[in-house]
């Protein structure tokens, strides 16, 4: 449903997105506004989650996102792909949440907050604790140029690790995580995230330059053929889960949490092709900054889109009221026809509200 949005006294009054991407997401019905649902907040217990959606239903939001993929284990339990979460043993928060979300009329579309990315620790350097994944299939990992497996985070303190997209039974495994969240609840969608490279430097490793050195599709003697390769791989993963997907759960829409359009290539995350592939229905590149930078990357994504396609801007509310009010607005005067928010803390203490 279309909404203009209000936040304590603000009343945005929102602009008809122009005729280029004015087309609903593929099996979403009129949705135009989700929030992401993280862990912490699932944590608290059922009775958390229930009153956050109720807020939700209140204020006009559509689409619950509830993280159910993160640190290599499963928010739920049962599953013989990944353990449960410690933090969750005894309850099923999926079950919860889902139940909860069509209670009150809301879609609920998984969110696999860390795609690739199956562990973390807080010790810089330290990449002797790479998580049980890696530890089970060593043969996943991926390097450097300098031979690490691991990417240190500054801002969160924490060393990253992900799988190797070149691995082939490495992108099977992760979409089976995907596929197997759908197969157990009753969900309207899947939310894909971290569908990346941490970054440039990365797929230096033996498995991967071989890979890079066997793949007939590449012009080796140019000088982009190795970033030209990883947009190939993290493609062939998309392509894969796509044919996997539209086969176990037809007319359920693939969405994704992606890249600015300005990282594209730094992360090898070139989510235009998902689009014209038609491996993604719907991308929401996250754009968490001002006003300008909002107009500016939204302007730029609408520049992948074909006639009819939808586009929702990534938001982020801890930002303010105000900020976010003006920042929906301009969204979609450049043209998005939805908009996600992150996170829900903020959105509750923002008294942010989606009007019809």
């Amino acid at each position: 449903m279309k909404h203009a949005l209000t936040a304590l006294v603000i009343v945005a009054a929102v602009a008809q997105a122009p005729a280029q991407a004015d087309g609903p997401v593929p099996g979403a019905g009129e949705a135009t506004s989700g929030i992401w649902l993280n862990r912490h907040l699932m944590a608290s217990g059922e009775a958390a989650i229930a009153e956050f959606i109720e807020t939700c239903a209140e204020r006009g939001i559509d689409v619950i996102m509830p993280n159910f993929w993160f640190h290599g284990h499963l928010l739920y339990p049962g599953s013989d792909l990944a353990p449960q979460h410690p933090d969750f043993v005894g309850w099923d928060p999926m079950a919860v949440t889902v139940r909860e979300a069509h209670a009150r009329g809301l879609m609920v579309w998984p969110w696999a907050e860390y795609g690739f990315f199956v562990h973390y620790n807080r010790e810089q350097g330290d990449e002797t604790d790479c998580g049980w994944v890696l530890e089970a299939h060593p043969g996943w990992r991926v390097e450097n140029a300098s031979g690490e497996i691991a990417l240190w985070n500054e801002d969160l303190g924490v060393n990253h690790f992900m799988v190797n997209p070149a691995v082939p039974e490495a992108r099977e495994f992760i979409a089976s995580v995907l596929l197997d969240v759908a197969s157990r609840y009753e969900v309207d969608g899947i939310n894909l995230d971290r569908i990346r490279y941490m970054g440039p430097d990365w797929g230096h490793d033996e498995v991967s330059q071989a890979a890079f050195e066997a793949d007939a599709r590449i012009s080796h003697g140019s000088p982009s053929a190795f970033a030209s390769w990883r947009r190939l791989v993290i493609n062939d993963f998309m392509r894969e889960f796509d044919a996997r997907w539209r086969v176990a759960h037809p007319g359920l829409p693939i969405t994704a949490a992606v890249n600015p359009p300005h990282m594209l290539e730094e992360k090898s995350q070139h989510w235009a092709d998902w689009l014209r592939e038609g491996t993604l229905d719907l991308a929401i590149p996250m754009i968490y900054g001002g006003e300008d930078l909002v107009r500016r990357e939204v302007g730029l994504s609408m520049g992948f889109l074909a006639e009819g396609m939808p586009l929702w801007a990534g938001l982020d509310a801890a930002q303010g009221a105000e900020a976010l009010a003006t920042q929906v607005q301009t969204a979609q005067e450049c043209g998005a026809t939805g908009w996600a928010i992150w996170d829900e803390q903020a959105f509750v203490r923002g008294g942010f509200a989606f009007a019809p």
